[in-house]
């Protein structure tokens, strides 16, 4: 089993050692033994009675005060995998014991691709006896009374986990019968004499185990059934949330000694009930709470850590032999398969040492081989002659071997770490708007020790960055970089074998090489067994603005409103939608918009279609006049942009959050104006509804809410990246008088700025995205992607540039006003007239330094030329 990374978190919590994957670990340390657990709430209600040491807020309450009580009858003293004292477990004192989870918290509503489910227990006899559970009906395609999970003792006392997976297959792992012993409560009611037991579940998402430790007789767990998750046909093998809804019981609640069928409680477990821990990952039998230190306890290799070498580990360990014992001697055990050394004496194993026949030696090498990232398991046994009294006296006449607890490490690491350089920018020049095409050079470096290499791919990102491990079936595949001299060249330093870097050249990077890009290492295996260890490297991306919009002066579209929503320049016309009264007009080139009292997404509260003693919102059409701009033309834009406008604003209007523009999309979807709800058809009308937020766009407001600030805002990524540009004074362009704005941005420099009337009056920055993966489906003037005002008055022109003007270009195309599209400013000159020597549109020192030189240079050599 190849391990490509690990990481190991502890967390301390409420003095107890906890693993970081833990959901729920339940204790029962909180009373005094002989008292009852006390109920919180009303008989049925959750009230948190059993507390979740693990910090997650997953606690347990019992049904009533009469359910259970604290007893001092427990099967270990101390916890052995935490070091935690137990004093107390929890034994049922009425006939209808459990306890549950509340409805809503994390555990309820978990549904992981893994889980370890851990518990102690001594039962009574029964039938189908639920230790653990969780509630639910209708999810199991083959039978829908079943509920989501049951770790249970059956009839025939045999165990199982079984459970229903998200495609509402099936599957169950069950032991051999009588594995286990319970007791018979009338002529036995405290379990005199029966053993305490520690079950364990795992499922990984591929195989579903369930291990079993019968305490003062198991020296470890030992497999007592195991099912093949494949085999079964299922696509998603992780544990469903639940289903359904009783008036007992909720979907995805946990239970603890009661399990639930056809929508009822039944199965109850009656016994005592220890130390249960439910995990959100597949435990290593190395890691089980209850698993048993032995006569030997090992040292190194420390339990899960990576060798240095393939050639030599030295193994130690500590030893606590009782002083009426006599040592024989120690064997140490190596195996790659914990299973080989989860039997009483191991016939199957990679090596065994001869007998270590001093006591005092507690440590012992071998040489292995040991394969790169292997996982290796070793144990340590004691063997000592024990005495025999049975005539009265000590007779050391036969040895017992007591096993050592098992313990797993890794083989060294063999993995590559790639890096790789930082993104590559290139714009028009800021100053001139000239354009050169350069090249997009990407460096990635590769450490990786002695071990040589395999195979270097660059990739293209299409959609998300692959998983090599776990391909998401959803997600395109990414594109492999061909090595083409001239286009797209890769190369390695020195070469593959030995590489330390890799570089991948775009030659001449232009706008449709765009894009995120990465470096793929795999090397050797140093054994010689087949592919070793790969890394990918971060992803670093290129943006190539292009020349091929420089005659526009990178002007991409233009609505003049002359009679209709012709885009002048690239063809890209906007459709005025209109779907109540006639609220709209075009006069002197501008479409005026009538729309005071008017909203977005107007809704009425109804009935509710499903529930007729519950209300709903309904969407009604929008009754307002916007126009709907074509889809795409804000993600084409990709990290430059400008919208510049000049429009009229109606004071008299009332409305709050007016949109001059809104292009993105709402949770909605297309068409919708939804903001943050979702969008559901019932009976061909559609209704607001609860959906993950997909909310994105750039949208400006002369009013924020309603007033007196006034904002540029970008909200990117389904809502979870954004940034307001915002200035308090919205009197000049929510005053009744036109008003030109322009809205900059730039991803490249992490820039967002925003103009009145050619100057700059916001700004942010720390702002690197890009627009290029907006879902811009509702690009709307005069509409909102929320159920905000529609806008009201007249837009006079609306451009889109697919470049971050700078602060003279804004001012220079103010100045030249609206309907001069076509003409080519030149801002410096418009800006700064002659004092700008140098030509970088800025007059700073460098102009006074030019200045000064040429003074010079006349006032000595009295020239005719100078031109100052």
């Amino acid at each position: 089993m190849k391990r490509f990374m690990l990481l190991l978190a502890i967390v301390c919590l409420a003095g107890t050692t906890v693993m970081a994957n833990t959901v729920a670990y339940w204790r029962f340390e909180d009373g005094a033994a002989g008292e009852q657990v006390l109920h919180g709430a009303g008989s049925g209600a959750f009230a948190a009675d059993i507390l979740d040491v693990s910090g997650n807020g997953n606690d347990l309450s019992v049904w009533d005060d009469t359910a259970f009580g604290y007893r001092d009858s427990v099967a270990y003293a101390t916890v052995a995998q935490t070091g935690a004292a137990n004093a107390l477990c929890l034994k049922n004192t009425n006939g209808v014991p459990g306890m549950f989870t509340e409805t809503g918290s994390q555990i309820s509503t978990m549904a992981p691709a893994q889980f370890t489910i851990e518990a102690t227990f001594k039962l009574e006899n029964g039938g189908f006896r639920c230790i653990i559970g969780r509630d639910s009906q209708g999810t199991a395609d083959e039978n829908g009374d079943l509920a989501a999970l049951y770790f249970q003792a059956l009839p025939d006392n045999a165990l199982a986990i079984k459970f229903c997976d998200q495609d509402g297959y099936w599957h169950q792992a069950v032991s051999a019968t009588g594995i286990f012993q319970s007791y018979d409560f009338a002529s036995n009611p405290n379990g005199d004499g029966i053993p305490w037991y520690s079950m364990t579940a795992v499922s990984d998402g591929q195989t579903l185990s369930l291990y079993l430790l019968e305490h003062g007789t198991d020296y470890d767990y030992r497999l007592i059934a195991q099912t093949d998750l494949t085999e079964s046909g299922s696509t998603n093998t992780a544990l469903t949330a639940g289903a359904g809804d009783g008036g007992d019981w909720d979907a995805g609640n946990w239970t603890v000694a009661r399990g639930l069928y056809g929508g009822g409680h039944g199965d109850r477990a009656w016994g005592y009930m220890d130390e249960i821990r439910i995990s959100d990952s597949a435990l290593n039998p190395t890691e089980f709470l209850a698993r048993p230190a032995g006569f030997t306890n090992a040292v190194s290799p420390a339990r899960d850590v990576f060798l240095s070498t393939t050639t030599s580990a030295t193994y130690s360990w500590t030893v606590d032999i009782p002083q009426d014992s006599q040592f024989d001697r120690y064997e140490v055990y190596v195996a790659d398969n914990y299973a080989d050394l989860a039997q009483d004496t191991p016939t199957t194993y990679l090596h065994k040492s001869a007998a270590i026949t001093d006591v005092a030696t507690t440590t012992y090498t071998w040489s292995g081989p040991y394969d790169y990232n292997n996982d290796y398991f070793y144990r340590i046994d004691a063997v000592t002659y024990d005495p025999n009294y049975a005539d009265g006296t000590a007779v050391y006449d036969s040895t017992t071997v007591h096993p050592g607890t098992i313990n797993r490490f890794f083989g060294p690491r063999a993995c590559p770490d790639v890096g790789i350089s930082g993104d590559v920018t290139n714009v028009p020049d800021a100053t001139d708007h000239s354009y050169t095409p350069q090249d997009a050079v990407f460096i990635a470096p590769i450490t990786r020790g002695t071990v040589g290499v395999k195979e270097i791919t660059w990739y293209k990102v299409v959609g998300e960055q692959d998983n090599f491990e776990t391909p998401d079936p959803n997600d395109p595949a990414d594109i492999m970089i061909a090595n083409v001299p001239g286009d797209t060249e890769v190369t390695y330093s020195p070469d593959v074998t030995n590489a330390t870097e890799t570089t991948l050249t775009i030659v001449a990077a232009d706008r449709a090489d765009n894009g995120d890009y990465y470096a793929y290492v795999k090397l050797l295996d140093p054994m010689g067994n087949g592919d070793g260890c790969y890394d990918l490297s971060p992803t670093a991306n290129v943006f190539a603005h292009g020349g091929a919009s420089a005659s526009t002066d990178y002007l991409v579209h233009r609505y003049g409103f002359d009679g209709d929503a012709t885009d002048s320049i690239s063809g890209a016309h906007g459709t005025v939608v209109d779907n109540g009264d006639v609220n709209y007009s075009f006069t002197d080139g501008k479409i005026v918009l009538n729309n005071s009292g008017l909203t977005s997404g107007p809704v009425e509260t109804v009935t509710d279609p499903a529930d007729p003693e519950a209300t709903r919102d309904m969407l009604l059409p929008v009754q307002g006049a916007y126009v709907d701009l074509p889809n795409g033309i804000v993600s084409a834009l990709g990290k430059s942009a400008t919208v510049m406008v000049w429009f009229t604003y109606d004071a008299a209007d009332t409305g709050n959050w007016p949109r001059v523009f809104d292009m993105g999309t709402s949770t909605g979807g297309e068409d919708f104006a939804t903001g943050l709800d979702g969008v559901e058809e019932i009976n061909g009308e559609y209704y607001l509804a609860d959906a993950p937020d997909s909310q994105e766009y750039i949208m400006m407001s002369p009013k924020v809410d309603a007033g007196p600030a006034w904002r540029f805002e970008t909200v990117l990524n389904g809502g979870s990246t954004s940034r307001v540009t915002q200035n308090p004074d919205n009197s000049g362009v929510a005053g009744g008088q036109q008003a030109c704005v322009a809205c900059t941005f730039d991803g490249a420099a992490g820039i967002q700025k925003l103009y009145y009337n050619g100057m700059e009056v916001a700004e942010d920055s720390d702002f690197f995205v890009t627009l290029a993966d907006i879902m811009d489906v509702n690009n709307w003037i005069g509409r909102s992607q929320f159920n905000d005002a529609m806008f009201s008055g007249s837009i006079d022109e609306f451009r889109i540039y697919n470049l971050a003007l700078t602060g003279p270009w804004v001012e220079a195309y103010y100045e030249l006003g609206p309907d001069a599209y076509n003409v080519t400013p030149n801002p410096c000159v418009e800006e700064l007239g002659q004092m700008d020597f140098n030509d970088d549109c800025n007059v700073d020192m460098a102009d006074f330094a030019e200045f000064a030189a040429e003074w010079l240079h006349c006032g000595r050599l009295d020239t005719v030329d100078c031109q100052l």
